[in-house]
Parts: C-alpha cells; sequence; structure tokens
C-alpha cells in the first residue's frame, strides 16, 4: 500500500507518530491506523518520502530492455 502524504517516513509507522506537516495529528494518526487494517501486512505500507524504502525494496537484480 504507497501512503503517499499520510506517511512521510518509517518512522512515522513505526513510533506512531503524525507527520511534521499535518493540520491534524489526529486524523493523520487515523489514517496510519486504517492503513495497518487494510494492509495485509503493516511492512507492506511504503511511506511517501522515506530514502529507506529503496534499501527495503530493493530493485531486480537484473533487467530486459524491450526496445
Amino acid at each position: 500500500m504507497i501512503a503517499s502524504d499520510n506517511v512521510y517516513l518509517y518512522e512515522n509507522l513505526e513510533r506512531h507518530v503524525p507527520i511534521g506537516t499535518t493540520l491534524d495529528p489526529a486524523a493523520n494518526l487515523a489514517a496510519q491506523d486504517r492503513m495497518g487494517t487494510l494492509a495485509s501486512e503493516k511492512r507492506l505500507i511504503i511511506p511517501g518520502h522515506d530514502p529507506e524504502v529503496f534499501e527495503r525494496f530493493a530493485g531486480p537484480r537484473e533487467a530486459v530492455r524491450i526496445d
């Protein structure tokens, strides 16, 4: 599940803290909770702005180019 702007960083999910720019922290945490119930696994909630995503979800080792 791509969390986009509801979860900027893994830290938001892991520490259950709202994003820093939210105008409604309670609503942001409620959105995070809802994502947690909808996702089959919490590790599949992908933050919208965390570079760590590229470490946790490595790209393919090989690629095929089709022109």
